[in-house]
């Protein structure tokens, strides 16, 4: 039997493939490490909202608080702007992150005397035409009913809440909430046409992980909301 040593190449071989085997890392763990990161990605959840007789329920809000009471949130960077169109406003029913402010912007070619007169939110101002005005932030949740001075057919509300995760169904009755954390959540659906407590219909317990869209109906009656305009406006002859 030759018993001679390896010669220097075989050495060189040797070092390089225990080198090789021992610090690179396995394709299977990188797929691995992706997999986990891909988990913690947050999620879009579709909400349709119907009222009693099936039909969508529009211009609803729904927000998701979380169960876990430590849960970190972030907050939503969406503006709110609330126009005063055609003696009215538009939209009629919005939604905010407490800590936020509110933007109003008169498009119309008179003034407008925007309040809202009880609660923690209450507020005067006049507001000139192709005026903005900005309320700085709004530090407690709750409803916010606001009206005009000068033209008192017009109504509006803000629903403040303390998640950075709402949205308002369109005509669909779809509300559409973007970017959730994985998580277990209370899903809720405001307006304030809603005939139960404090306006607040549904709340039901719901896990934003797999589960990409939901179906609530509503338990009480939403009636119809109220015309924006001067009753001196009206034909009533029209029917007739």
């Amino acid at each position: 039997m030759n018993k001679r040593g390896m010669t220097f190449s075989e050495k060189k071989f040797v070092l390089f493939t225990y080198l090789l085997s021992t610090f690179l890392v396995p394709t299977s763990a990188v797929a691995q490490e992706g997999e986990t990161a891909v988990a913690g990605v947050n999620h879009q959840l579709a909400v349709t909202v119907a009222n009693q007789d099936q039909s969508p329920a529009t211009n609803v809000v729904v927000f998701l608080q979380p169960t876990n009471q430590n849960q970190s949130l972030p907050m939503n960077q969406t503006p709110l702007h609330i126009g005063q169109q055609d003696k009215a406003f538009v939209p009629y029913v919005s939604v905010m992150q407490k800590g936020s402010e509110v933007s109003f912007m008169n498009y119309d070619d008179i003034t407008h005397h925007i309040y809202s007169p009880v609660g923690q939110h209450k507020f005067s101002f006049k507001i000139k035409a192709s005026e903005e005005k900005i309320i700085d932030t709004i530090d407690e949740t709750g409803e916010i009913a606001m009206g005009c001075n000068i033209h008192d057919w017009m109504s509006g509300h803000i629903l403040v809440v303390d998640t950075p995760y709402f949205a308002v169904t369109d005509d669909n009755g779809i509300a559409k909430l973007p970017d959730i954390q994985q998580g277990d959540y209370l899903l809720n659906v405001w307006h304030p046409q809603l005939s139960s407590d404090n306006n607040n219909d549904v709340s039901q317990t719901i896990e934003v992980n797999s589960t990409r869209s939901a179906r609530v109906q509503l338990n009480t009656t939403l009636a119809r909301e109220p015309v924006q305009e001067n009753s001196e406006d009206f034909d009533f002859l029209s029917d007739y």
